[in-house]
């Protein structure tokens, strides 16, 4: 793939096929209009992307747009590679109230009380990002950027780390008390309300994947 300067790869939006039609960032394979860290998004843009959808979760109005521009600014020098898990926690301590937990046991136990988190862990051979945002009530939650296109991907978390992790190696950021103060708009017609709960109450969304039956 041929060198992209930051200005010819940010003047024009992400793929429509890369959102959700709720405004969540669902497939990075189509965020290749953007650089990170001097490369395509599309190979390493898991870390800027997981903490967009959480700010979207959580009734934020910065854009996607904002959020890549602010991450991507914490790497002065463009050094391609993922998300550090330090750079992650820099840029949503600006934001949101979250607890780091490492290990499966604690992360269940974080899960279990929490609205909407990050997750990482291994996919395969490759370190990656997911936003998780609890069903209304329930114990599942529904993961953004896991399966390609796939807008309303569904797990319990227990029956997500039995199945999807390739490797015991997994950290998650959860958030209970959701955004901090500064950061939040009163007159955001989410605010104090996960979108997704909108979503479900008007049966905009269909389910497409039934997948928490592993728990």
């Amino acid at each position: 793939m041929p060198p992209f300067t930051q200005e010819k790869m940010n003047q024009k939006p992400v793929h429509s096929d890369a959102m959700s039609t709720d405004g969540y960032l669902i497939d990075q394979d189509y965020t290749q209009a953007y650089s990170y860290r001097g490369m395509s998004s599309a190979y390493n843009g898991c870390g800027w992307i997981a903490s967009y959808n959480m700010l979207h979760a959580l009734g934020s109005d910065m854009s996607y747009e904002q959020v890549h521009q602010e991450m991507d600014s914490l790497f002065p020098i463009k050094i391609p590679g993922p998300t550090p898990g330090y750079k992650l926690e820099k840029f949503l301590h600006r934001y949101v109230y979250f607890h780091v937990s490492s290990g499966r046991e604690k992360i269940l136990k974080a899960a279990s009380r929490c609205r909407a988190g990050i997750l990482f862990y291994w996919e395969g051979k490759e370190p990656h990002y997911t936003t998780f945002v609890r069903i209304g009530q329930s114990d599942e939650f529904r993961f953004f950027n896991v399966t390609d296109g796939l807008e309303d991907c569904r797990y319990t978390m227990k029956g997500f780390l039995s199945t999807r992790p390739s490797l015991p190696f997994m950290r998650a950021y959860t958030t209970v008390r959701g955004l901090k103060l500064e950061a939040q708009n009163e007159n955001h017609p989410k605010n104090g309300m996960l979108p997704w709960d909108a979503a479900l109450s008007a049966s905009r969304i269909k389910p497409q994947a039934e997948a928490g039956s592993a728990s």
